[in-house]
């Protein structure tokens, strides 16, 4: 989750950069697209810590019963968020076909809000990073289990 919210702020500062660059530019950045690599490569490494917690709860903490069910359910999971995603553009496409069309003109300065919009998705993770330990030091009492330290 660290890593995920130095991505948005590396974001943001692009953003910042890149639309101050088009102002100066008339319109047009100069801006390379490899200046997004930090950014990649750090929700690469997000992600990648992601997967091993989950491997890792699935295969020290679950019971010997639910090992590969648990970590079927977090692939379900994560295709049913994909399908939802897909849905919902879908749905837009449907309800509104030039939605797209309405930030053109936000593409290289202008009024677009893109690190408004990233900054509010990095203040959800830095709150939900701030829960999510709150939520799982919840004990758990289960007869005659003993948790290893």
């Amino acid at each position: 989750m660290v890593f995920s919210v130095i991505s948005g702020f590396v974001a943001i500062m692009l953003e910042t950069v890149r639309k101050k660059d088009s102002e100066n530019n008339h319109g047009y950045s100069t801006i390379s697209i490899f200046a997004q690599g930090p950014q990649y490569s750090l929700i690469a490494l997000a992600e990648v810590f992601t997967e091993l917690t989950v491997m890792e709860y699935s295969y020290m903490e679950a019971s010997d019963g639910i090992k590969c069910f648990s970590m079927g359910l977090h692939q379900a999971a994560l295709g049913l968020s994909y399908l939802i995603a897909v849905g919902i553009e879908a749905l837009v496409r449907k309800t509104r076909p030039d939605w797209h069309l309405s930030d053109l003109g936000d593409i290289c300065g202008g009024d677009s809000q893109l690190e408004s919009f990233l900054g509010i998705l990095v203040l959800l993770s830095v709150v939900f990073s701030l829960i999510f330990p709150m939520v799982t030091r919840i004990p758990k009492k289960r007869p005659g289990y003993t948790r290893l330290r």
